[in-house]
């Protein structure tokens, strides 16, 4: 083959080079050079979630405890408190702190339940025994097995002359209003319509004092004061009294 001399204008071949392309660019020095820029980039700076916010969140997640128990209504009051303090301590150092949806969050979940736990409480009691006054059921009262329906149990002599507290119906009388006496019983089916012969230890006589008296209602009822004992009962009389100084609609 003849030689040919090379002029200024032509370039060398060099599209294979040991079986590489040498036109393409190796892609890590991309990779390289993003990564690069990556670094350079602002990051945001890291921010702690608030203790006090979350310390309110959790008290607002036990504040109903306060529908159970009147003086735990100091967790949704501590939820209430802690969660402002979060929300200031934030608004102070937004830089340094987060956590504000905790914050909300636990106000509102104290307060609600707050609100409502103590209403619950206050409804209790109005309708509840009061202080001192000891809560009985009709089976207190009742005879025991082999005794007579009418024979008085010890457990219902042991209430003499103590306060109690006991849920039941009022029986119809003669007066719908002003009513200051009566006769309450375990449940609403017994009457003198209803069951012309009911256990007389499923039933109270009950006397209104100081000053008390209600309207005749098919409502559950509840009636505290001194127990008492009429000793002499006649066959089918009411054996049971309460001298009632407290009367509140049962829940």
């Amino acid at each position: 083959m003849p030689w040919q001399a090379q002029t200024g204008n032509e370039e060398p071949d060099v599209s294979i080079e040991n079986g590489l392309d040498t036109h393409e660019v190796d892609p890590r020095i991309f990779d390289q050079d993003h990564e690069t820029e990556e670094e350079h980039l602002p990051h945001e700076p890291y921010r702690a979630v608030s203790v006090l916010a979350v310390s309110s969140l959790v008290c607002g997640a036990l504040s109903p405890l306060a529908a159970v128990w009147w003086f735990m209504g100091v967790v949704p009051l501590a939820g209430i408190v802690l969660g402002l303090l979060a929300l200031r301590r934030i608004g102070r150092r937004p830089e340094l702190f987060t956590g504000v949806e905790f914050a909300y969050g636990g106000i509102a979940l104290s307060a609600v339940f707050w609100i409502a736990g103590w209403s619950w409480q206050y409804y209790l009691y109005r309708t509840q025994a009061p202080p001192g006054y000891l809560v009985i059921t009709y089976d207190m009262l009742h005879s025991k097995p082999g005794q007579p329906g009418d024979k008085v149990p010890p457990e219902a002599e042991n209430l003499v002359d103590r306060p109690v507290f006991v849920k039941g119906y009022m029986t119809p009388g003669r007066y719908q209003m002003n009513v200051k006496e009566f006769t309450l019983c375990r449940d609403n089916g017994v009457c003198s319509f209803c069951n012309p012969q009911p256990v007389v230890t499923d039933l109270v006589q009950v006397k209104l004092i100081h000053g008390l008296e209600t309207e005749y209602t098919t409502h559950l009822i509840g009636v505290g004061g001194k127990f008492k004992i009429n000793k002499d009962a006649k066959p089918g009389d009411v054996v049971y009294q309460i001298d009632a100084d407290v009367l509140r609609w049962a829940p």
